[in-house]
C-alpha cells in the first residue's frame, strides 16, 4: 500500500494520521483503533473479493447485495468514506449499481430518508442515558 492510500484510510477511518487528527473516533485507545480499523478493511477487503460480478450474486441483487447495504449509509452517517473508486473500486461501483438498480429505486425509502433514519438513530445512540 502506498503512502497517499495509508493516510486516506486512516483519516476515513477516523485515526490521525501525523500530522494531523480526525473527528469521527473508535472507541479505545490507539492500538485498540487501529486494530478495529485493520479489521474493518480486512473485511471490506473480503467483500471486494467476493464481488466478481455486477452484484453479489451476479446479475441480479441477492440476500448479500440487501444485507451489504448499510455500508454506504454507514460511509454517509459517519460522514467518512469507507471506500472510494480508488481504494475499493469495486464496492464504490456496487453501490452506485446498487441504489441506481431500478427496482431498488421503486421499493426502498429513498438514499435520502435512510440517511436521515440512520442518522437520527446514531445520535440517539450516541446521546447520554437518562
Amino acid at each position: 500500500m502506498n503512502r497517499a492510500t495509508y493516510i486516506r484510510q486512516r483519516r476515513a477511518a477516523g485515526l490521525p494520521d501525523e500530522g494531523g487528527s480526525s473527528s469521527m473516533q473508535f472507541p479505545g485507545n490507539l492500538p485498540q483503533r487501529e486494530k478495529a480499523i485493520e479489521e474493518l478493511y480486512e473485511a471490506l477487503q473480503f467483500l471486494e473479493n467476493e464481488l466478481k460480478d455486477k452484484f453479489f450474486g451476479g446479475d441480479k441483487i441477492g440476500f448479500v447485495d440487501i444485507a451489504a447495504l448499510f455500508i454506504p449509509l454507514f460511509q454517509e452517517v459517519a460522514e467518512k468514506q469507507l471506500f472510494t473508486s480508488d481504494t475499493f473500486h469495486k464496492l464504490h461501483k456496487w453501490s452506485q449499481d446498487f441504489y441506481n438498480h431500478p427496482v431498488v429505486k421503486e421499493t426502498m425509502p429513498s438514499k435520502e430518508q435512510q440517511f436521515a433514519y440512520f442518522k437520527a438513530r446514531a445520535a440517539s445512540l450516541a446521546a447520554p442515558s437518562k
